[in-house]
């Protein structure tokens, strides 16, 4: 097995790891003064190189990829709401728009057939806390 490190060079740190599509591209969010997704191409023998970073909401908590619609989801708790990216064929993204969420959403997947993309809200009331089902045309 070979492990691959991925350097945290601003400040703050690196919440959420995801691979995609047949091991072709890693994301990662990094929360701080300026929180980004970055983006990287994965070669055959798991080498990183990097895509570029781009702009994220305050506090990129989780991602996750919905592999049939090629979309990158990203929670972010701070705005509590969703960030959705359309995934270019090299790898970059393009912000789609966001999906408000109930308070301090920690979590996302996409179910296996791409149809569904679940939220966890931990801020809610521990009577209440919930699951947001998004819409997957976004």
């Amino acid at each position: 097995m070979k492990i691959i490190i991925i350097p945290c060079l601003v400040l703050g740190a690196i919440l959420s790891l995801v691979l995609v599509c047949q091991a072709e591209f890693v994301y990662v969010g990094h929360e701080g003064l300026n929180p980004f997704i970055s983006a990287y191409s994965v070669a055959s023998d798991g080498t990183l190189t990097s895509i570029g970073s781009f702009a994220a909401g305050n506090v990129p908590f989780s991602v996750a990829v919905n592999p049939v619609a090629k979309v990158l989801y990203v929670v972010n708790e701070g705005d509590n709401n969703v960030l959705t990216y359309s995934i270019a064929s090299d790898g970059t993204l393009t912000l789609i728009g966001a999906s408000d969420t109930g308070t301090s959403p920690e979590s996302v997947a996409v179910d296996p057939t791409g149809k569904f993309v679940y939220v966890t809200n931990l801020g809610e009331p521990a009577a209440s806390r919930s699951t947001a089902l998004l819409p997957m045309g976004r």
